[in-house]
């Protein structure tokens, strides 16, 4: 009967450790949820897609990459969704049918 005892304490306070541990956890969840979304919504973010800077061109690295001259420094501009060959298979495709 004293064994009995023991397993079922044993397992209500193993059932009891998992609850508390799992309902705190969704608790700082939530919190660092609401935290995050009062951050948003207060912040100061606006759109600069249609701000323009007027640039200087450089030169050309290879087919997809530039470099630039911005506010005196250069820039190395990687372009993306362009796939072009790169290393000495394009070097060597650009002498025979470019030059």
């Amino acid at each position: 009967m004293k064994k009995r005892y023991s397993i079922w304490l044993l397992l209500i306070s193993c059932l009891n450790i998992f609850l508390l541990v799992g309902c705190s956890a969704q608790k700082s969840i939530n919190n660092s949820l609401e935290q995050i979304e009062r951050s948003v919504q207060h912040s100061d973010l606006k759109d600069n897609s249609s701000e323009r800077i007027a640039v200087d061109f450089v030169r050309h690295v290879d087919g997809d990459t530039s470099v630039f001259l911005v506010n005196g420094k250069e820039q190395k501009v990687r372009y993306l969704l362009i796939d072009t060959p790169e290393g000495s298979v394009a070097k060597f495709f650009n002498k025979v049918n470019l030059v």
